[in-house]
Protein backbone atom coordinates (compact mmCIF):
# COMPACT_ATOMS: atom_id res chain seq x y z
CA UNK A 1 0.00 0.00 0.00
CA UNK A 2 1.48 3.37 -1.03
CA UNK A 3 2.09 6.33 1.31
CA UNK A 4 -0.41 8.49 -0.64
CA UNK A 5 -3.13 5.84 -0.15
CA UNK A 6 -2.46 5.73 3.62
CA UNK A 7 -2.70 9.53 3.85
CA UNK A 8 -5.98 9.59 1.92
CA UNK A 9 -7.47 6.87 4.16
CA UNK A 10 -6.37 8.72 7.28
CA UNK A 11 -7.91 11.93 6.01
CA UNK A 12 -11.20 10.14 5.27
CA UNK A 13 -11.33 8.75 8.81
CA UNK A 14 -10.59 12.14 10.34
CA UNK A 15 -12.65 14.32 8.01
CA UNK A 16 -15.40 13.32 5.54
CA UNK A 17 -15.94 9.74 6.78
CA UNK A 18 -15.24 6.17 5.78
CA UNK A 19 -17.35 3.42 4.15
CA UNK A 20 -15.04 0.48 3.44
CA UNK A 21 -15.92 -1.40 6.64
CA UNK A 22 -14.85 -4.75 5.21
CA UNK A 23 -11.21 -3.66 5.54
CA UNK A 24 -11.75 -1.34 8.49
CA UNK A 25 -9.30 -3.09 10.81
CA UNK A 26 -6.41 -2.41 8.44
CA UNK A 27 -7.38 1.22 7.88
CA UNK A 28 -7.90 1.85 11.60
CA UNK A 29 -4.47 0.44 12.36
CA UNK A 30 -2.89 2.73 9.78
CA UNK A 31 -4.85 5.68 11.11
CA UNK A 32 -3.74 5.01 14.71
CA UNK A 33 -0.12 5.01 13.57
CA UNK A 34 -0.45 8.26 11.60
CA UNK A 35 1.20 11.48 12.80
CA UNK A 36 -2.13 13.34 12.91
CA UNK A 37 -3.75 10.76 15.23
CA UNK A 38 -0.72 10.67 17.55
CA UNK A 39 -0.65 14.49 17.72
CA UNK A 40 -4.36 14.61 18.53
CA UNK A 41 -3.96 11.95 21.24
CA UNK A 42 -1.14 13.91 22.91
CA UNK A 43 -3.26 17.08 22.82
CA UNK A 44 -6.25 15.23 24.31
CA UNK A 45 -4.18 13.80 27.19
CA UNK A 46 -2.82 17.28 27.86
CA UNK A 47 -6.32 18.74 28.09
CA UNK A 48 -7.37 16.01 30.50
CA UNK A 49 -4.92 17.45 33.03
CA UNK A 50 -6.14 21.00 32.61
CA UNK A 51 -7.76 22.64 35.66
CA UNK A 52 -11.24 24.13 35.37
CA UNK A 53 -12.61 21.80 32.71
CA UNK A 54 -16.39 21.47 32.38
CA UNK A 55 -16.28 17.69 33.00
CA UNK A 56 -13.76 17.76 35.86
CA UNK A 57 -16.26 16.53 38.46
CA UNK A 58 -17.50 13.77 36.18
CA UNK A 59 -13.92 12.65 35.53
CA UNK A 60 -13.13 12.62 39.23
CA UNK A 61 -16.25 10.56 39.89
CA UNK A 62 -15.23 8.03 37.24
CA UNK A 63 -11.73 7.80 38.70
CA UNK A 64 -13.20 7.28 42.17
CA UNK A 65 -15.40 4.43 40.90
CA UNK A 66 -12.47 2.83 39.12
CA UNK A 67 -10.39 2.96 42.29
CA UNK A 68 -13.28 1.59 44.35
CA UNK A 69 -13.88 -1.46 42.17
CA UNK A 70 -10.14 -2.07 41.84
CA UNK A 71 -9.98 -2.24 45.64
CA UNK A 72 -12.84 -4.76 45.70
CA UNK A 73 -11.22 -6.90 43.00
CA UNK A 74 -7.87 -6.78 44.81
CA UNK A 75 -9.45 -8.42 47.85
CA UNK A 76 -11.37 -10.94 45.74
CA UNK A 77 -8.19 -11.95 43.89
CA UNK A 78 -6.33 -12.37 47.19
CA UNK A 79 -9.04 -14.75 48.42
CA UNK A 80 -9.00 -16.73 45.16
CA UNK A 81 -5.20 -17.01 45.37
CA UNK A 82 -5.43 -18.16 49.00
CA UNK A 83 -8.00 -20.86 48.19
CA UNK A 84 -6.25 -22.10 45.03
CA UNK A 85 -2.84 -22.29 46.70
CA UNK A 86 -4.23 -24.62 49.37
CA UNK A 87 -6.45 -26.68 47.06
CA UNK A 88 -9.65 -25.73 48.91
CA UNK A 89 -13.17 -25.80 47.47
CA UNK A 90 -14.31 -22.57 45.83
CA UNK A 91 -18.07 -23.04 45.88
CA UNK A 92 -20.65 -23.51 48.59
CA UNK A 93 -24.34 -24.31 48.39
CA UNK A 94 -25.34 -20.66 47.88
CA UNK A 95 -23.95 -17.13 47.40
CA UNK A 96 -25.78 -15.38 50.21
CA UNK A 97 -23.85 -13.19 52.63
CA UNK A 98 -24.55 -14.33 56.16
CA UNK A 99 -25.17 -17.95 55.17
CA UNK A 100 -23.03 -20.63 56.80
CA UNK A 101 -23.00 -22.55 53.49
CA UNK A 102 -21.77 -19.85 51.12
CA UNK A 103 -18.34 -21.39 50.52
CA UNK A 104 -15.52 -19.05 49.57
CA UNK A 105 -17.73 -15.98 50.11
CA UNK A 106 -17.37 -16.70 53.84
CA UNK A 107 -13.66 -15.83 53.69
CA UNK A 108 -14.53 -12.34 52.44
CA UNK A 109 -17.02 -12.03 55.28
CA UNK A 110 -14.32 -13.06 57.74
CA UNK A 111 -11.86 -10.50 56.35
CA UNK A 112 -14.54 -7.79 56.50
CA UNK A 113 -14.50 -8.04 60.30
CA UNK A 114 -11.07 -6.42 60.22
CA UNK A 115 -11.43 -4.28 57.08
CA UNK A 116 -13.79 -1.30 57.13
CA UNK A 117 -13.79 -0.90 53.34
CA UNK A 118 -14.92 -4.50 52.76
CA UNK A 119 -17.44 -4.25 55.60
CA UNK A 120 -19.12 -1.27 53.97
CA UNK A 121 -19.05 -2.87 50.52
CA UNK A 122 -20.72 -6.07 51.72
CA UNK A 123 -23.27 -4.08 53.71
CA UNK A 124 -24.34 -1.92 50.76
CA UNK A 125 -23.82 -4.19 47.74
CA UNK A 126 -24.32 -7.81 48.84
CA UNK A 127 -27.55 -9.85 48.52
CA UNK A 128 -29.16 -7.41 46.09
CA UNK A 129 -29.93 -10.04 43.48
CA UNK A 130 -29.20 -10.20 39.76
CA UNK A 131 -28.49 -7.01 37.86
CA UNK A 132 -26.47 -5.40 40.67
CA UNK A 133 -22.69 -5.42 40.40
CA UNK A 134 -20.83 -6.42 43.55
CA UNK A 135 -17.91 -8.59 42.29
CA UNK A 136 -18.77 -11.22 44.92
CA UNK A 137 -20.69 -13.64 42.72
CA UNK A 138 -19.47 -16.99 41.38
CA UNK A 139 -19.41 -15.45 37.88
CA UNK A 140 -16.73 -12.95 38.92
CA UNK A 141 -14.78 -15.56 40.87
CA UNK A 142 -14.80 -18.00 37.96
CA UNK A 143 -13.56 -15.28 35.63
CA UNK A 144 -10.77 -14.39 38.08
CA UNK A 145 -9.81 -18.08 38.37
CA UNK A 146 -9.79 -18.41 34.59
CA UNK A 147 -7.63 -15.29 34.11
CA UNK A 148 -5.19 -16.38 36.81
CA UNK A 149 -4.95 -19.81 35.19
CA UNK A 150 -4.30 -18.28 31.78
CA UNK A 151 -1.61 -16.00 33.19
CA UNK A 152 0.05 -18.91 35.02
CA UNK A 153 0.01 -21.04 31.87
CA UNK A 154 1.54 -18.20 29.82
CA UNK A 155 4.32 -17.90 32.39
CA UNK A 156 5.05 -21.64 32.28
CA UNK A 157 5.03 -21.69 28.47
CA UNK A 158 7.39 -18.70 28.35
CA UNK A 159 9.82 -20.51 30.64
CA UNK A 160 9.62 -23.66 28.52
CA UNK A 161 10.40 -21.61 25.41
CA UNK A 162 13.30 -19.94 27.19
CA UNK A 163 14.66 -23.37 28.10
CA UNK A 164 13.90 -24.50 24.50
CA UNK A 165 14.12 -28.25 25.10
CA UNK A 166 11.52 -30.14 27.12
CA UNK A 167 10.03 -33.57 27.76
CA UNK A 168 6.41 -34.64 28.15
CA UNK A 169 4.43 -36.88 30.49
CA UNK A 170 0.88 -37.81 29.58
CA UNK A 171 -1.77 -39.89 31.28
CA UNK A 172 -5.55 -40.10 31.61
CA UNK A 173 -7.76 -40.44 34.66
CA UNK A 174 -11.50 -40.01 35.32
CA UNK A 175 -12.59 -37.05 37.47
CA UNK A 176 -15.41 -36.89 40.03
CA UNK A 177 -17.96 -36.49 37.22
CA UNK A 178 -16.65 -39.70 35.53
CA UNK A 179 -15.24 -37.67 32.63
CA UNK A 180 -11.91 -39.00 31.42
CA UNK A 181 -9.30 -36.24 31.64
CA UNK A 182 -5.99 -36.26 29.80
CA UNK A 183 -3.23 -34.80 32.00
CA UNK A 184 -0.15 -33.18 30.46
CA UNK A 185 3.04 -32.40 32.37
CA UNK A 186 6.06 -30.63 30.89
CA UNK A 187 9.57 -31.15 32.26
CA UNK A 188 12.32 -28.67 31.43
CA UNK A 189 15.43 -27.04 32.89
CA UNK A 190 15.56 -23.77 34.83
CA UNK A 191 19.20 -22.77 35.24
CA UNK A 192 20.75 -26.10 36.31
CA UNK A 193 17.71 -27.75 37.91
CA UNK A 194 14.94 -29.85 36.31
CA UNK A 195 11.39 -28.55 36.79
CA UNK A 196 8.06 -30.34 36.27
CA UNK A 197 4.90 -28.31 35.60
CA UNK A 198 1.34 -29.50 35.15
CA UNK A 199 -0.02 -27.46 32.24
CA UNK A 200 -3.48 -28.67 31.25
CA UNK A 201 -6.35 -31.11 31.52
CA UNK A 202 -7.95 -32.13 28.23
CA UNK A 203 -11.16 -34.09 27.74
CA UNK A 204 -10.12 -37.54 26.58
CA UNK A 205 -12.95 -38.89 24.43
CA UNK A 206 -11.07 -42.03 23.46
CA UNK A 207 -8.09 -43.99 24.74
CA UNK A 208 -6.52 -44.59 21.33
CA UNK A 209 -2.95 -43.49 20.67
CA UNK A 210 -4.06 -41.42 17.66
CA UNK A 211 -6.60 -39.48 19.74
CA UNK A 212 -4.08 -38.72 22.48
CA UNK A 213 -1.47 -37.71 19.93
CA UNK A 214 -3.92 -35.30 18.25
CA UNK A 215 -4.78 -33.78 21.65
CA UNK A 216 -1.08 -33.34 22.42
CA UNK A 217 -0.34 -31.72 19.06
CA UNK A 218 -3.33 -29.40 19.39
CA UNK A 219 -1.98 -28.11 22.72
CA UNK A 220 1.59 -27.70 21.42
CA UNK A 221 0.43 -25.88 18.28
CA UNK A 222 -1.90 -23.60 20.25
CA UNK A 223 0.97 -22.47 22.47
CA UNK A 224 3.58 -22.39 19.70
CA UNK A 225 5.73 -25.17 21.20
CA UNK A 226 7.69 -27.05 18.56
CA UNK A 227 7.52 -30.83 18.81
CA UNK A 228 11.01 -30.84 17.34
CA UNK A 229 12.33 -29.46 20.64
CA UNK A 230 10.88 -32.38 22.60
CA UNK A 231 13.69 -34.56 23.90
CA UNK A 232 11.85 -37.06 26.08
CA UNK A 233 8.58 -38.92 26.66
CA UNK A 234 7.48 -40.74 29.79
CA UNK A 235 4.21 -42.67 30.11
CA UNK A 236 2.97 -45.77 31.85
CA UNK A 237 3.26 -49.24 30.32
CA UNK A 238 -0.23 -49.36 28.77
CA UNK A 239 -0.17 -50.55 25.16
CA UNK A 240 -1.79 -47.32 23.90
CA UNK A 241 1.16 -45.44 25.38
CA UNK A 242 4.10 -47.78 25.01
CA UNK A 243 3.19 -49.66 21.81
CA UNK A 244 6.25 -50.00 19.60
CA UNK A 245 4.39 -49.44 16.33
CA UNK A 246 1.02 -47.84 17.14
CA UNK A 247 1.57 -46.46 20.64
CA UNK A 248 1.70 -42.77 21.50
CA UNK A 249 5.46 -42.86 21.92
CA UNK A 250 5.84 -44.32 18.41
CA UNK A 251 3.67 -41.60 16.86
CA UNK A 252 5.67 -38.87 18.56
CA UNK A 253 8.93 -40.43 17.38
CA UNK A 254 7.61 -40.53 13.81
CA UNK A 255 7.56 -36.72 13.94
CA UNK A 256 10.68 -36.34 16.07
CA UNK A 257 13.09 -39.24 16.44
CA UNK A 258 15.02 -37.33 19.15
CA UNK A 259 12.10 -37.64 21.59
CA UNK A 260 13.38 -40.69 23.45
CA UNK A 261 10.79 -42.75 25.29
CA UNK A 262 11.45 -43.88 28.85
CA UNK A 263 8.59 -45.76 30.56
CA UNK A 264 7.60 -44.41 33.96
CA UNK A 265 10.15 -46.00 36.28
CA UNK A 266 7.91 -45.84 39.34
CA UNK A 267 5.10 -47.56 37.43
CA UNK A 268 7.49 -50.20 36.13
CA UNK A 269 8.69 -50.87 39.68
CA UNK A 270 5.08 -51.19 40.76
CA UNK A 271 4.47 -53.82 38.05
CA UNK A 272 7.60 -55.74 39.05
CA UNK A 273 6.41 -55.96 42.66
CA UNK A 274 2.86 -56.88 41.63
CA UNK A 275 4.05 -59.69 39.35
CA UNK A 276 6.52 -60.92 41.98
CA UNK A 277 3.66 -61.41 44.43
CA UNK A 278 1.25 -62.95 41.91
CA UNK A 279 3.74 -65.66 40.92
CA UNK A 280 3.78 -66.96 44.50
CA UNK A 281 0.46 -68.30 45.83
CA UNK A 282 1.65 -68.08 49.46
CA UNK A 283 2.37 -64.37 49.04
CA UNK A 284 -1.07 -63.83 47.48
CA UNK A 285 -2.71 -65.55 50.47
CA UNK A 286 -0.66 -63.45 52.89
CA UNK A 287 -1.80 -60.14 51.38
CA UNK A 288 -5.39 -61.43 51.23
CA UNK A 289 -5.06 -62.08 54.97
CA UNK A 290 -3.83 -58.50 55.49
CA UNK A 291 -6.89 -57.16 53.67
CA UNK A 292 -9.27 -59.39 55.65
CA UNK A 293 -7.69 -58.23 58.90
CA UNK A 294 -8.19 -54.60 57.94
CA UNK A 295 -11.80 -55.15 56.85
CA UNK A 296 -12.55 -57.07 60.06
CA UNK A 297 -11.40 -54.19 62.28
CA UNK A 298 -13.01 -51.43 60.22
CA UNK A 299 -16.26 -51.40 62.22
CA UNK A 300 -16.54 -48.70 64.91
CA UNK A 301 -16.64 -51.10 67.86
CA UNK A 302 -13.76 -53.33 66.76
CA UNK A 303 -11.64 -50.38 65.70
CA UNK A 304 -12.13 -48.83 69.13
CA UNK A 305 -10.93 -52.04 70.79
CA UNK A 306 -7.86 -52.10 68.57
CA UNK A 307 -7.18 -48.39 69.09
CA UNK A 308 -7.29 -48.77 72.88
CA UNK A 309 -4.87 -51.72 72.71
CA UNK A 310 -2.44 -49.77 70.53
CA UNK A 311 -2.56 -46.74 72.82
CA UNK A 312 -1.52 -48.91 75.76
CA UNK A 313 1.56 -49.98 73.80
CA UNK A 314 2.28 -46.38 72.66
CA UNK A 315 1.97 -47.38 69.01
CA UNK A 316 0.75 -44.83 66.45
CA UNK A 317 0.54 -47.36 63.60
CA UNK A 318 -2.93 -48.63 62.72
CA UNK A 319 -3.92 -51.30 60.22
CA UNK A 320 -3.99 -50.11 56.60
CA UNK A 321 -5.85 -51.25 53.52
CA UNK A 322 -3.80 -53.22 50.99
CA UNK A 323 -3.86 -50.89 47.99
CA UNK A 324 -3.89 -52.42 44.52
CA UNK A 325 -2.76 -49.40 42.53
CA UNK A 326 0.46 -48.45 44.35
CA UNK A 327 2.00 -51.79 45.25
CA UNK A 328 4.92 -50.32 47.20
CA UNK A 329 2.46 -48.57 49.53
CA UNK A 330 1.64 -51.98 51.00
CA UNK A 331 4.65 -51.16 53.18
CA UNK A 332 2.26 -49.26 55.47
CA UNK A 333 0.10 -52.35 55.92
CA UNK A 334 2.97 -54.75 56.64
CA UNK A 335 4.73 -52.27 58.96
CA UNK A 336 1.55 -51.76 61.01
CA UNK A 337 1.06 -55.53 61.31
CA UNK A 338 4.67 -56.20 62.33
CA UNK A 339 4.82 -53.51 65.02
CA UNK A 340 1.40 -54.38 66.47
CA UNK A 341 1.43 -58.15 66.04
CA UNK A 342 0.95 -59.08 69.70
CA UNK A 343 -1.56 -56.30 70.36
CA UNK A 344 -3.72 -57.43 67.44
CA UNK A 345 -3.63 -61.01 68.71
CA UNK A 346 -4.77 -59.86 72.14
CA UNK A 347 -7.71 -57.97 70.60
CA UNK A 348 -8.73 -61.04 68.59
CA UNK A 349 -8.56 -63.20 71.76
CA UNK A 350 -10.72 -60.66 73.59
CA UNK A 351 -13.35 -60.79 70.82
CA UNK A 352 -13.34 -64.60 70.81
CA UNK A 353 -13.89 -64.75 74.59
CA UNK A 354 -16.60 -62.06 74.57
CA UNK A 355 -19.92 -63.97 74.68
CA UNK A 356 -21.83 -60.77 73.90
CA UNK A 357 -20.26 -60.61 70.44
CA UNK A 358 -22.09 -62.13 67.49
CA UNK A 359 -21.18 -65.70 66.75
CA UNK A 360 -20.12 -64.89 63.18
CA UNK A 361 -17.76 -62.17 64.47
CA UNK A 362 -16.22 -64.51 67.02
CA UNK A 363 -15.74 -67.21 64.36
CA UNK A 364 -14.06 -64.78 62.00
CA UNK A 365 -11.78 -63.53 64.80
CA UNK A 366 -10.91 -67.14 65.62
CA UNK A 367 -9.94 -67.81 62.00
CA UNK A 368 -7.75 -64.70 61.84
CA UNK A 369 -6.06 -65.52 65.15
CA UNK A 370 -5.38 -69.07 63.99
CA UNK A 371 -3.63 -67.71 60.91
CA UNK A 372 -1.62 -65.21 62.99
CA UNK A 373 -0.42 -68.03 65.24
CA UNK A 374 1.12 -69.80 62.27
CA UNK A 375 4.88 -69.37 61.96
CA UNK A 376 4.52 -68.88 58.21
CA UNK A 377 2.45 -65.70 58.76
CA UNK A 378 5.06 -64.29 61.14
CA UNK A 379 7.86 -65.04 58.67
CA UNK A 380 5.97 -63.42 55.78
CA UNK A 381 5.18 -60.37 57.90
CA UNK A 382 8.85 -59.86 58.75
CA UNK A 383 10.08 -60.61 55.22
CA UNK A 384 7.65 -58.34 53.39
CA UNK A 385 8.17 -55.56 55.91
CA UNK A 386 11.87 -55.47 55.00
CA UNK A 387 11.26 -55.71 51.27
CA UNK A 388 8.37 -53.25 51.02
CA UNK A 389 9.94 -50.67 53.29
CA UNK A 390 12.95 -50.45 50.98
CA UNK A 391 10.78 -50.65 47.85
CA UNK A 392 8.56 -47.81 49.05
CA UNK A 393 11.60 -45.61 49.76
CA UNK A 394 12.94 -46.31 46.26
CA UNK A 395 9.54 -45.60 44.73
CA UNK A 396 9.39 -42.18 46.41
CA UNK A 397 12.88 -41.39 45.15
CA UNK A 398 11.85 -42.27 41.59
CA UNK A 399 8.87 -39.90 41.79
CA UNK A 400 10.91 -36.89 42.90
CA UNK A 401 10.52 -33.94 40.52
CA UNK A 402 14.28 -33.30 40.40
CA UNK A 403 15.26 -36.90 39.80
CA UNK A 404 18.10 -37.42 37.31
CA UNK A 405 19.05 -40.54 35.37
CA UNK A 406 22.10 -41.34 37.49
CA UNK A 407 20.08 -41.24 40.72
CA UNK A 408 17.34 -43.42 39.22
CA UNK A 409 19.83 -46.06 38.09
CA UNK A 410 21.66 -45.99 41.43
CA UNK A 411 18.37 -46.35 43.36
CA UNK A 412 17.18 -49.33 41.33
CA UNK A 413 20.62 -51.00 41.49
CA UNK A 414 20.71 -50.54 45.24
CA UNK A 415 17.20 -52.02 45.62
CA UNK A 416 18.13 -55.01 43.46
CA UNK A 417 21.28 -55.70 45.52
CA UNK A 418 19.36 -55.28 48.78
CA UNK A 419 16.69 -57.79 47.77
CA UNK A 420 19.34 -60.23 46.54
CA UNK A 421 21.12 -59.99 49.91
CA UNK A 422 17.91 -60.99 51.71
CA UNK A 423 17.90 -64.43 50.08
CA UNK A 424 20.30 -65.70 52.76
CA UNK A 425 18.48 -64.14 55.73
CA UNK A 426 15.80 -66.76 56.33
CA UNK A 427 17.04 -67.41 59.86
CA UNK A 428 16.47 -63.73 60.66
CA UNK A 429 12.87 -63.83 59.45
CA UNK A 430 12.23 -67.10 61.29
CA UNK A 431 13.59 -65.69 64.54
CA UNK A 432 11.64 -62.44 64.30
CA UNK A 433 8.49 -64.22 63.14
CA UNK A 434 8.31 -66.64 66.07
Amino acid sequence: MSLETEKSESSLLSSTGFCDWKHSHEHLRNHEQSAGHIKATVAFNGRLKAIGRVDIELTQHVEHLEQYWRSVLKRVISVVHFIAERGLAFRGDNELVGSSRNGNLGILEFISQYNDFLTQHIKTEANRGKGHTNYLSSTTLEEVISKMGEQLLREIISRVKKSKYYSISLDSTPDAAHVDQLTLVLRYMEKDSPVERFVTLMVNKRHGAEDMFNALMEFLNTHDLALGNCRGQSYDNASAMSGRYNGLQAKVREKNNLASWIPCTAHSLNLVGKNAVECCSSAVHFFDFLEKLFVFTISTHLYQLLDEALKKSDSSLTLKRVTTTHWSCRADATRALKHNYEQIKEVLKHIIDDIEEKRCVRCEAEGLLKQMNQLETGIYTTFWNYILKRTDATNKTLQHAKLDLNTAVASLTSLKEYIASKRDSFHTYEKEGE
